[in-house]
């Protein structure tokens, strides 16, 4: 079984607020003890880094999280400090740093920005962290926020698989749904939460 959240968009967010509404979508207390095996959570840009920085407050609460992460194009960097938010700037089909930085800042305060919750780059994936699997492009100025994530949850020796189609766009998958490159991340994503959880 494979459950999704939507994601409120507000001008004046706060993290703590923002995580804690999705907590609350995502698992409700009464479900708290039997849902831990069986939750598998996919996100895309922006809710793409979220289910990694929910998944953080999770852990840290004690509570029950995901059996294994799904995470397309995510932006896991607030700070867009990675390489490829300048060099593959021009070559993005959807995004542009100068986009982006507003809506980080509408996200979390600047002093917020490198909080896990908020970019889960910066994160610590000890404690039992789920099999993440991160799917991206080689034209998308998110391309770095990818690469880092998979190092930090590999630093950590926890289950990381990072999975790059070359030529591709942000968000590929639902940009282009009939490429060939589509459907192999959406075979490769099945096989992922096979190995990785008994939902399936």
């Amino acid at each position: 079984r494979l459950m999704g959240t939507a994601v409120a968009m507000v001008t004046d967010i706060d993290l703590e607020a923002s995580l804690e509404e999705r907590k609350i979508e995502f698992v409700r207390p009464e479900q708290e003890e039997q849902l831990g095996s069986l939750l598998r959570e996919p996100g895309d840009p922006a809710g793409g880094g979220l289910p990694a920085g929910t998944t953080h407050k999770l852990r840290d609460r004690g509570l029950p999280m995901p059996a294994a992460l799904l995470l397309l194009s995510p932006w896991s960097d607030l700070t867009g400090s990675g390489d490829t938010a300048v060099t593959l700037d021009a070559w993005d089909l959807l995004l542009r740093k100068e986009q982006l930085d507003p809506m980080a800042r509408a996200y979390a305060a600047p002093e917020h920005q490198r909080h896990p919750y908020a970019s889960p780059a910066f994160g610590d994936f000890r404690e039992g962290f789920p099999p993440t699997l991160i799917q991206c492009g080689t034209r998308e100025i998110v391309l770095s926020d990818s690469v880092r994530l998979d190092q930090a949850i590999r630093r950590d020796r926890m289950v990381a698989e990072l999975d790059i189609y070359e030529g591709m766009p942000h968000v590929s998958q639902a940009l282009l749904p009939q490429s060939e490159e589509t459907r192999t991340a959406l075979e490769r994503a099945v096989e992922f939460f096979r190995r990785h959880s008994n939902a399936v």
